[in-house]
């Protein structure tokens, strides 16, 4: 017998291992099929009427208990009343009017003079301030005038510093400016153009402003406004897309010149 032959086990050895191991019942197989299990299942009316009694005889010491931690009253009538102070998921915010003259443009009023111009298109630039959100940025004199009478004051009675001391003095009521444009699209292009403008324009003045000074900026938004004006009337807003190179010659670049000194 070859070496291979005699490594070879034999059904007999097998057997044998098997036993003293005592794992014969792992490799045993039955060959009875199984008795299938028949499940029997009350009618639907059994089993809805065990829920209802289930239901009623439910004391809820739970919900109660929790009514009890939340103050809420256990006797406060029939009529769904009962937990009302309970959370019930989200609810829908009902916005609360506007003041007397005043439009709201989504959680956020505005003076229905400044409204009627910038639908006109006829909005003077250097009233920005008025649309700020915050008043604590406006300016003193705007600041401590009656509400009521804030879209009488003009930015002649206000110094331009104290009006845009930054450039978030623009960018915050910029914002609320094109809120009011989107108001009037009539078509998804329109509104996903003036989006582009506002997003293309804030990025531009943010680079503007680290390479030249603020006031000089200031005056080249305003005039950069004022040009925009009458291209608006006839809906045409892709010019705040760029920077305007004429202006930013005439009031950036020149006035930079004139700041920088010159080598001898």
């Amino acid at each position: 017998m070859s070496a291979q032959g005699s490594l070879s086990p034999t059904s007999t050895d097998l057997s044998v291992c098997i036993e003293q191991l005592g794992i014969r019942s792992l490799f045993e197989t039955s060959e009875e099929p199984a008795t299938p299990t028949t499940v029997y299942l009350p009618p639907l009316s059994t089993i809805t009427e065990t829920v209802r009694e289930d239901y009623e005889e439910d004391d809820f010491s739970d919900v109660k208990s929790t009514a009890a931690t939340v103050g809420v009253d256990e006797d406060d009538g029939e009529d769904g009343e009962r937990g009302r102070h309970m959370s019930r998921g989200p609810r829908s915010r009902v916005c609360s009017p506007p003041p007397p003259g005043h439009v709201r443009i989504g959680n956020e009023t505005i003076d229905g003079i400044l409204f009627v111009q910038i639908r006109n298109h006829s909005f003077e630039p250097k009233h920005l301030y008025k649309l700020a959100n915050d008043t604590a940025r406006r300016p003193r004199t705007e600041r401590h005038a009656p509400p009521s009478d804030a879209s009488v004051y003009s930015s002649d009675e206000v110094p331009m510093e104290e009006a845009y001391p930054d450039l978030f003095s623009i960018v915050d009521p910029l914002s609320k400016y094109f809120k009011v444009l989107n108001g009037q699209c009539r078509d998804l292009e329109t509104l996903r153009d003036l989006a582009e403008c506002l997003a293309a324009y804030v990025t531009n003045l943010v680079w503007l402003q680290r390479e030249y000074e603020w006031q000089a900026v200031l005056e080249y938004h305003l005039a950069f406004h004022r040009k925009r004006l009458p291209e608006m009337r006839g809906g045409i807003y892709c010019k705040w897309l760029t920077i305007d190179e004429v202006l930013k010659h005439k009031l950036l670049d020149c006035c930079k010149e004139r700041q920088t000194p010159r080598r001898l």
